[in-house]
């Protein structure tokens, strides 16, 4: 059975919205407040600009007699098939369309600790040490997962990640349904948009993509996780944005602090002056971070606000 359809505004005055397609249904797109997906304040959008089918595995594209036309990796179209992963431009609107959880999920063996050449004899000493190690990551991600699923419970959890780590995190934000939002704003935000460290959520404790990021990315240094007090996505992404940029101590000069690479978080608020350490955990319930053993750190958040 198929799944459903994600279409996910890339660029545009909405940016990082999605909306779902459940599988035999449709959903238009447009600037009046009548359409499934609407965007007013983009000027150059009919009214009912086009609208999606998604039947059977196959999503069908119809332009609604628009005056400025619908664009279907970049050419024109007023019907046409629209495949997975494809982009669609409409007014100043850009979307991408993705189907839930589209791309098959990598082996975890060839993730982590590599495998052997079928043709070439195995040792048999190698291959169980490599088996050890494979059962331990898997017990390391499930228990991570267990405490981060704990965390939503009680918090707003977002992940933090590295997008220009490995070219699966984007894939698996795409094909979830969580709102994902670069960290970067302008011009160096859309050109480094396959990149940029970005944040994800909230993640629920249900969340599919929550488990899709431990169970193949955990132990790779793929982001942190915060579990956050403030009301919305943005408000977070607002003061994660404050940190982006650090002063050298010996020159002053401004320097990228990624501090969504667990290796630099987990050093920076285990050994940070408390002033610093504090500003960054103030609006935070907790901060959890995979260490080098892959277990998961909790650093504690600042106190809740009266």
């Amino acid at each position: 059975m198929a799944g459903r359809l994600i279409v996910e505004v890339r660029f545009g005055p909405a940016q990082g919205r999605k909306a779902l397609i459940e599988p035999g249904a449709e959903l238009v797109v447009g600037r009046s407040d009548l359409c499934d997906l609407a965007f007013p304040n983009d000027r150059e959008l009919a009214a009912k600009h086009f609208k999606l089918r998604w039947q059977h595995g196959r999503c069908e594209l119809e332009d609604l007699g628009s005056s400025g036309g619908t664009r279907l990796a970049g050419e024109l179209v007023v019907t046409a098939s629209v495949p997975h992963g494809s982009w669609i431009r409409a007014g100043q609107t850009d979307l991408l369309v993705h189907v839930e959880g589209g791309v098959r999920k990598p082996k975890v063996a060839a993730l982590d600790v590599g495998e052997e050449d079928e043709a070439e004899p195995i040792d048999p000493a190698l291959a169980k040490r490599r088996e050890q190690q494979r059962a331990a990551l898997l017990a390391a991600r499930a228990q991570a997962l267990s405490e981060l699923r704990a965390e939503a419970r009680s918090a707003r959890l977002y992940a933090v990640l590295d997008g220009a780590r490995s070219r699966r995190i984007q894939q698996l934000v795409r094909e979830n349904v969580e709102v994902a939002r670069s960290l970067f704003d302008g011009a160096r935000g859309e050109s480094m948009s396959e990149v940029a460290p970005l944040i994800v959520g909230p993640l629920r404790e249900d969340s599919a993509l929550l488990e899709a990021l431990l169970l193949e990315g955990y132990g790779s240094r793929w982001g942190i996780f915060v579990a956050s007090r403030a009301d919305d996505l943005d408000a977070t992404r607002r003061h994660l944005r404050r940190f982006l940029i650090a002063l050298s101590d010996d020159t002053g000069e401004k320097l990228y602090f990624r501090f969504y690479d667990p290796g630099v978080a987990s050093v920076f608020l285990a050994s940070a002056a408390p002033r610093q350490s504090s500003d960054f955990l103030q609006p935070f319930q907790a901060v959890l971070v995979e260490d080098p053993r892959r277990g998961l750190t909790r650093f504690a958040g600042g106190e809740a606000a009266c």
